[in-house]
């Protein structure tokens, strides 16, 4: 990816990825999984609220829930599988819904956290640049619940010497599939991305982790 990419993604991004996409060589569908619970419907509605304004439309959500959808509409859309499934079921689920999908790519996303408009286009440009890259991280801000930007978080690029001593993958994480075999029980991993962080590069290089260093990840504080 080459440095003339603008530093803010609601500016300049747009244009400059759509030339850029002539050039991809794969457009991968990007898997989120969510891990709802029932009182968080205010802050579902505000994650998908922002998911519907990405640039790039390749992407579906599974949402793994102990209870029914807020909103039964959300069960006749496409692009989203509820999956209602016990608490203690929820690990296996979780496995279950990774093995068996289709999909090369997925993307961590916690109720309430939103992604910057022209993040999936960012990211999958990165994924055509780097096919090394099967982890990927990016940096991030939090903002509280009237939407104040509150703390920025700029990240280093990737070290695993550094990530022993603190985890700074956050949680803007993207992942491929590619890494199931050679991590063993991966699903367990996502709970600790500093964890996950440290066993796929134990297991498949340093080379195979990448930072993108603009803000596409939105935190929610209130979700803190």
């Amino acid at each position: 990816m080459t440095t003339e990419s603008p530093e803010s993604t609601l500016e300049a991004d747009t244009e400059f990825l759509a030339k850029r996409m002539e050039q991809w060589s794969q457009r991968p569908n990007i898997h989120f999984v969510v891990l709802y619970q029932e009182e968080q419907s205010h802050l579902l509605a505000e994650t998908l609220t922002a998911m519907s304004a990405q640039v790039y439309k390749g992407w579906t959500m599974s949402i793994i829930a102990p209870c029914k959808a807020p909103d039964p509409q959300l069960n006749e859309i496409p692009i989203f599988n509820w999956i209602q499934t016990p608490p203690e079921e929820q690990q296996q689920t979780l496995k279950n819904l990774l093995n068996d999908s289709d999909d090369i790519w997925f993307g961590c996303l916690r109720t309430g956290d939103q992604l910057d408009p022209s993040a999936l286009l960012l990211v999958v440009d990165y994924i055509n640049a780097h096919p090394s890259w099967k982890l990927i991280y990016t940096d991030e801000n939090q903002f509280d619940k009237d939407g104040n930007i509150q703390a920025q978080l700029n990240k280093p690029e990737f070290d695993k010497e550094a990530l022993e001593k603190e985890d700074f993958l956050g949680n803007s994480l993207f992942f491929s599939r590619y890494l199931f075999e050679p991590v063993a029980d991966f699903h367990t991993l996502l709970d600790s991305h500093q964890r996950l962080g440290l066993k796929v590069t134990e297991q498949a290089g340093d080379y195979s982790i990448g930072h993108i260093p603009v803000v596409l990840y939105h935190t929610a504080l209130e979700n803190k």
